[in-house]
């Protein structure tokens, strides 16, 4: 071996130059051309500037969305100062302070009528209490439409179909922002699927993710502990929608009704978003939920704070 050959070099052991190859499929660099030997040899690497200046460019577009998208998500709709404090609701006392700025629902998307899917022996009783417990906030209109895979209603959802529409009718203050329902009875798997925009976005299931995802956009998001307990209890909430086994609705209830021998309401003094989510649930399901002197005693109160 001469001093200037890096390695010895074998002769190919066949031919491309008679093989047709089809121009449309990624070309790959001949190991025998002499040039590419070389590059190996000597342990470097040639790089295309142009495409990774490209790709460079397509990731710092992707960080700068992603950074607008986390503010978007992370930035509370209450004033600086008026989040609430864990022994009080969650939500109400925060809400009565945003009534001189009205709700802006565009901000999250909703720039239309949003569609509730119902099914009708799943009845949302939370739509009657959306504008009591966001009163001055939030101005809720609803109007009821049935699909093709719902043939005829069922007394007790017709009963509830005309009292929600009075709800609707009331008058409210032309401020708040105002929230336009379409609640259409279907035969859904779950109790509720919530459509902001069929293309734009992705159902929501369950009552109780309707009601949570409603909460953020007016109250906004909690420090990290208050949040954390209102979004396990939540679950709850729709674990018992989905589930009605005698273990889960016991361990789900006990979670969500621990704290009832401390103060009147679950999350504290105040009614929130929990009530509202939790007494929706349990008056579908009252035979199977137990409830001790503490909880008929919260769920008669949430019947006449949403529901009178």
């Amino acid at each position: 071996m001469t001093s200037g050959s890096s390695m010895y070099r074998m002769k190919p052991l066949f031919e491309l130059n008679s093989i047709e190859i089809n121009t449309e499929m990624y070309r790959m660099r001949d190991i025998n051309d002499a040039n590419v030997l070389g590059v190996v040899c000597n342990g470097t690497a040639e790089e295309d500037d142009s495409y990774v200046n490209f790709i460079e460019g397509r990731q710092e577009e992707i960080l700068k969305r992603l950074k607008k998208l986390r503010e978007l998500l992370s930035e509370p709709i209450i004033p600086s100062g008026a989040s609430p404090k864990i022994e009080s609701s969650p939500t109400r006392k925060a809400v009565t302070k945003m009534t001189v700025q009205p709700l802006d629902l565009a901000k999250f998307g909703i720039t239309q009528d949003i569609v509730l899917n119902v099914n009708p022996s799943q009845l949302p009783y939370s739509l009657l209490g959306l504008k009591k417990l966001w009163n001055g906030v939030l101005n809720v209109e609803t109007s009821c439409h049935s699909h093709s895979s719902v043939r005829s209603l069922p007394k007790p959802a017709l009963e509830f179909q005309d009292k929600l529409l009075k709800v609707s009718s009331s008058s409210s203050d032309s401020k708040t922002g105002a929230l336009s329902i379409r609640l259409v009875w279907k035969e859904v798997d779950s109790d509720s699927i919530f459509v902001i925009s069929p293309i734009k976005s992705v159902p929501i299931y369950g009552e109780a993710n309707f009601l949570r995802f409603l909460n953020i956009c007016i109250a906004g998001k909690l420090d990290p502990v208050q949040q954390t307990v209102l979004d396990d209890k939540l679950d709850s909430c729709f674990a018992l929608s989905t589930d009605n086994s005698k273990s889960n609705v016991q361990r789900h209830s006990q979670n969500l009704l621990s704290n009832l021998n401390k103060s009147k309401w679950l999350m504290g003094n105040d009614p929130s978003v929990l009530d509202l989510a939790a007494w929706s649930v349990i008056s579908r399901q009252s035979k199977s939920v137990p409830l001790d002197k503490h909880g008929k005693l919260w769920f008669e109160n949430c019947t006449n704070l949403f529901a009178s």
